[in-house]
């Protein structure tokens, strides 16, 4: 049996390579808690995508599917090697695996529980780890064989490291710039719900001008301080920026990053293919 860090090594490298593993069609499912978005892989590359708001009942995710089915170029009877779902909502899993079960006539596979090995996570309890910061890391590992700062801004802000080996060492969690300002209104008796877009000026005018500029200016200083501080435990990573609203938070700071949205799916591919890649 190899050693734990030698598996971790061989992990990122069949994650670099995962791309090129297979011609054959593969649905990638990021189950979000405000939405879901869906990917259509060909030879290893996303090539075509959709997003929607995440439905709260077993009747709308179905239905969902049915939508991102269509939306993905698919017809029923569509030949397709694999189905991976990331998910952080329990109970929007199963109503979608379910569904796409029916769908594709495959069993759908959950990550990261069905794909051991793909990553060494050192956080404690490992199962509590997002499921979507793991596929982030595995994305991030399948672009370049560095230490890597994965940055993903929506519900929640997560700046996490994973190293070249393969290793996940953790990260940061804070509340996303949208959920701020829903909180900021729910939970004040007048303060209005103000979106999250680039402020005209860094001193408001008016309270909603004011709220603008403490979410754009506020974010992006928390966002760019975060990768600042895991760029002293490693130097020389390269930032990955997810999807979400990250690429707002970090253009103009000065930060050299590399914006992806489909991370996450890279991700999922690549933990896909190091599956049918590695010896059974």
């Amino acid at each position: 049996m190899k050693p734990r860090g030698e598996l971790s090594r061989e992990a990122s490298r069949r994650a670099r390579r995962g791309g090129r593993a297979s011609a054959a069609e593969l649905i990638t499912v990021d189950i979000g808690n405000t939405r879901i978005s869906w990917a259509r892989h060909r030879g290893g590359r996303p090539i075509r995508s959709t997003v929607a708001p995440r439905a709260t009942t077993a009747e709308g995710l179905a239905a969902q599917v049915r939508r991102a089915w269509r939306a993905l170029g698919l017809a029923s009877g569509s030949q397709i090697a694999g189905v991976v779902i990331s998910s952080v909502v329990p109970t929007a899993t199963a109503p979608i695996a379910a569904a796409l079960r029916g769908k594709s006539g495959i069993s759908p596979q959950i990550f990261p529980r069905d794909f051991r090995g793909c990553l060494e996570v050192r956080p404690r309890p490992a199962r509590r780890v997002g499921a979507d910061r793991l596929a982030n890391a595995l994305g991030a590992l399948s672009l370049r064989a560095s230490d890597a700062i994965v940055v993903d801004v929506g519900t929640a802000v997560t700046v996490d490291l994973v190293r070249a080996d393969g290793v996940f060492e953790g990260g940061a969690i804070a509340p996303g710039p949208r959920l701020g300002a829903r909180a900021l209104h729910e939970y004040t008796a007048q303060l209005p719900l103000v979106p999250f877009v680039r402020a005209r000026s860094p001193i408001g005018t008016s309270t909603r001008t004011a709220i603008a500029a403490g979410l754009w200016h506020g974010y992006r200083g928390l966002v760019a301080e975060l990768v600042r501080q895991a760029h002293r435990g490693a130097p020389a990573a390269q930032v990955v920026v997810a999807g979400g609203d990250g690429a707002a938070c970090l253009r103009g700071s000065g930060i050299r990053a590399r914006f992806v949205p489909d991370l996450t799916h890279r991700g999922l591919a690549a933990a896909f293919a190091n599956r049918r890649s590695s010896p059974r």
